[in-house]
């Protein structure tokens, strides 16, 4: 960008608009000239980069959130937020400073806003009224909270408030999680009441755009985010406890198990924290026996193949790595393992 004189000031949307720019400056382009014309867009973080993500409507009245100019998954982007800070996972910054969360929270609006307003509205009070109740009645707080995300299954905070509460009881954790998947990938829940969407507002003015509307894929791709973060931090401190340790590996995998049942896979690291507790109860030398064979097989991929799955492999290789008793074991399996690979 050459200096010039003009009207408008270099990071100026006229100005961006004139003189072009990279990710930042076409992304901001993108989201404020979609405000403008009084369409919803928030700015998009992943990696290296800034892209947006925009609100759009289908000629059916969906709503759906698209990634635009993105280059990563939905794991790895965080936006902008300009409602009140909710609490759960992947949030960060203040109202003060600026909040940002996963995009998974905004996709999980979107879906929200399909619901119809009144179920928004009538989630959100049962959710902040379960939390005023928990301390005096729980048992009334937390039948408050699942009448919550039965009338708003898209109400992220109402499951992250769940598993909060039923943290240490996994047995709680795991029919947590199925609910919330049968819920969220019910696309009937994505259409019903879309007509009442925001009635006092102009939203539903906005022009359709052709396409692009697929509730139940949008539910997935919350659920495969959400779903990991909530297991995780269920499963994950107990791997320290002996007493529990078994018995918890054993949920674990029928959860894991659950899961592969849908075609949805709990992502890398519940796959890394099931192979701690293998080793844990177990013992390692199956886990490694499979890694051992799983090496003999990525060395007859092509390059561009075994680029894809060598991370997935070696994630796990330092989950059994973590499990060895002491640093000479580490050593004599690293070393047998190195013999199989070619000069």
């Amino acid at each position: 960008m050459r200096w010039k004189v003009s009207p408008f000031h270099p990071n100026s949307i006229p100005r961006i608009a004139e003189d072009g720019g990279v990710c930042g400056r076409l992304s901001t382009l993108g989201q404020y000239s979609c405000t403008a014309l009084g369409k919803p867009a928030v700015g998009m973080y992943q990696p290296g980069h800034r892209a947006m993500l925009s609100y759009n409507r289908d000629a059916a009245g969906i709503w759906f959130g698209k990634l635009e100019q993105s280059v990563s998954g939905l794991d790895r982007s965080t936006a902008q937020w300009f409602l009140p800070a909710p609490k759960g996972e992947r949030v960060s910054g203040s109202e003060e400073s600026g909040v940002k969360v996963g995009v998974e929270w905004h996709l999980a609006l979107n879906l929200a806003m399909n619901a119809g307003l009144g179920r928004w509205q009538d989630a959100r009070i049962a959710l902040f009224s379960a939390r005023r109740l928990h301390g005096k009645d729980p048992a009334t707080a937390l039948r408050l909270v699942e009448e919550a995300t039965a009338l708003n299954p898209y109400l992220l905070e109402a499951w992250y408030q769940l598993a909060d509460w039923s943290r240490g009881d996994l047995a709680a954790t795991n029919a947590l999680l199925a609910r919330f998947d049968t819920l969220l990938l019910d696309p009937s829940k994505a259409s019903e009441d879309h007509a009442e969407l925001s009635a006092d507002t102009d939203f539903n003015d906005i022009k359709p755009v052709k396409g692009g509307s697929d509730p139940k894929k949008d539910s997935t791709l919350v659920a495969n985010v959400v779903a990991p973060l909530i297991a995780h931090a269920a499963y994950a401190p107990v791997l320290a406890d002996k007493s529990r340790r078994g018995a918890a590996y054993g949920l674990l995998k029928q959860e894991i198990a659950r899961r592969e049942a849908l075609k949805m896979s709990y992502g890398r690291a519940m796959r890394e924290l099931a192979v701690k507790f293998e080793v844990a109860v177990d013992g390692p030398r199956a886990a490694q026996q499979r890694l051992e064979k799983q090496l003999s097989d990525l060395l007859k991929l092509d390059a561009k193949r075994r680029g894809k799955a060598v991370p997935d492999w070696l994630g796990e290789l330092s989950a059994v790595a973590t499990g060895l008793p002491d640093a000479k074991g580490r050593a004599e399996w690293f070393a047998r393992m190195q013999r199989v690979i070619p000069k």
